[in-house]
């Protein structure tokens, strides 16, 4: 009578389970790839740095993040800040080191803020004109948020990571005001029932004597509802944190998708295909170079022994390559005998590859980060005029929805500083033509013979000739002066003239006419 072996029960392994099973099995079977590589047959292969540290391939095994979407919390289907950091750190590494990303980055940079942009009170003489001055000219504030240094510092943190974190110290006087980087923000807490709402942003860093610190810091959406006055510590994830109640931080972010806490950076697309064009340069140089190496070569009938001994003729001496000195300066000559081929394979264009073909993960960079392709390279060979002016405003565009970002972004930081709306930020104005919009200015504010129409505002015609000479704009309050002084000479008419808007509606009907009258 056979004996029934009772059945065990095997666990069924959870989601975080299986996804650490699943990743684990993807190590080792690189690994495995990796080390049958190397038990080939011996032959010289071409490897990829990136490879090795599993970054070139990294965003296409990220799809698992996208899979752990399915998990039954919410809190599963945003990359964790960890993924963030690691992708931040990729790009500040080719920002570095690759010039296409840093061409990319700075250009929208330069474009953003290359003219600055002002925080402008209603009334400059008010109690508002006052603080809002006292908070710019403050040395510190200055020299971290307000120079066009730092202004731009702070922009190109936020292209290469996705997120800045703002800090202001409200009791102080003057404010001050702070930029944090994206590594120094490790969590953000939430509003339970509103996940737009952030309440806290946990600060980790570590100080000159290598001592680690955690903080939390309030939000600048939290209410004294979230924060009672006796409240200062935040319980986080088991534990409990210190509250910094004396600074309150706003996190600036690019393309954060909805209800996440951490925006991912806009170049992650542009770094996968930034690297094979700079691998296809590198590889070609190596070719150059490799055939640098030998100029000629000579078949010979006679013996090895023969071969080798006009070999050495030619070899010349090596000892003062690249001197004066050397005795066979242009490259090195072959000398086999017959039978024996040197060939170089031939890697010209429609081949096998050529250097022509990195323009194709070129244009992919450029689609990636929106940045066109002249703009990339310097070059303006490439493309021609009608694709420039086709171009040209997509650009110009997509430079104005940043400013309109940080406008935004300033304007609520301001607003809870100030806590009045009796102020305005602004951003000088993107001309793509320059030439034509001055022209466009001059025929409205000024007649044939030169005499003021009064169709433009003084201060308004002054701003416009800074532009076109690319002058820095001067303070408000000396465009105020120059603005009098040239009402005061005569030249201009004091009455309030037309609105932008009319003038813009102006300059369309004057442009219909001249076409319909090239036409007629």
């Amino acid at each position: 009578m056979s004996r029934k072996h009772p059945v065990q029960e095997t666990a069924v392994p959870d989601q975080s389970q299986l996804l650490k099973m699943y990743e684990d099995l993807v190590v080792r079977t690189n690994n495995l790839s990796l080390e049958l590589e190397e038990r080939g047959n011996g032959a010289d292969k071409m490897t990829e740095a990136w490879a090795d540290l599993d970054w070139a391939n990294r965003v296409d095994r990220d799809y698992l993040w996208m899979r752990v979407s399915g998990a039954n919390s919410d809190q599963f289907r945003y990359m964790q800040k960890t993924t963030i950091d690691m992708y931040a750190d990729i790009t500040a590494f080719m920002y570095t080191f690759n010039p296409l990303i840093n061409r990319a980055a700075n250009v929208k940079t330069q474009f953003t803020f290359a003219m600055n942009y002002s925080i402008t009170p209603q009334d400059t003489e008010s109690e508002i004109g006052n603080q809002i001055k006292a908070i710019e000219e403050d040395a510190i504030n200055r020299n971290a948020f307000f120079t066009h240094k730092a202004i731009t510092e702070i922009e190109l943190e936020l292209l290469k990571t996705g997120n800045v974190f703002v800090a202001v110290w409200k009791d102080k006087e003057p404010v001050s005001i702070r930029a944090w980087s994206n590594s120094e923000i490790s969590d953000i807490v939430t509003d339970k029932e509103d996940a737009a709402r952030p309440l806290f942003y946990v600060r980790q860093w570590m100080d000159d004597n290598a001592k680690q610190h955690i903080m939390a810091y309030p939000s600048m959406f939290a209410t004294a509802d979230d924060i009672p006055t006796g409240k200062t510590r935040l319980k986080f994830k088991g534990t409990e944190l210190d509250i910094d109640r004396s600074i309150v931080v706003y996190h600036v972010s690019a393309r954060k998708p909805l209800k996440a806490k951490f925006a991912l950076n806009e170049f992650v697309s542009a770094c996968r295909w930034a690297k094979p064009h700079e691998k296809i340069l590198e590889d070609f140089a190596a070719i150059l170079s490799a055939l640098r190496k030998y100029s000629h070569m000579m078949t010979t009938k006679g013996t090895a022994a023969q071969s080798a001994k006009i070999a050495t003729q030619f070899k010349g001496d090596t000892n003062n390559m690249g001197t004066v000195l050397q005795s066979n300066p242009a490259g090195s000559m072959v000398v086999a005998q017959e039978g024996n081929d040197l060939r170089v394979i031939d890697a010209g264009k429609s081949k096998v590859i050529g250097v022509e073909d990195a323009r194709t993960y070129l244009l992919m960079v450029s689609a990636a980060t929106g940045v066109p392709e002249t703009f990339l390279t310097m070059d303006p060979s490439t493309g021609n005029l009608a694709t420039a002016k086709e171009i040209g405003p997509v650009f110009i565009t997509q430079i104005e929805e940043r400013q309109t970002a940080w406008k935004d972004a300033l304007t609520d930081i301001f607003r809870y500083i100030l806590e009045t709306d009796e102020f305005e930020v602004s951003f000088p104005p993107i001309r793509d033509n320059m030439q034509q919009y001055v022209m466009n200015v001059n025929a409205f504010a000024r007649t044939g013979s030169g005499a003021w129409t009064g169709a433009v505002r003084p201060k308004d015609y002054i701003k416009a000739a800074h532009e076109a000479l690319e002058w820095k704009l001067p303070p408000e309050d000396e465009l105020d002066e120059m603005a009098t002084a040239l009402v005061s000479s005569g030249a201009v008419s004091p009455e309030e003239p037309v609105t932008d808007d009319s003038l813009a509606q102006l300059a369309q009907a004057a442009a219909g006419l001249a076409e319909a009258a090239k036409k007629g």
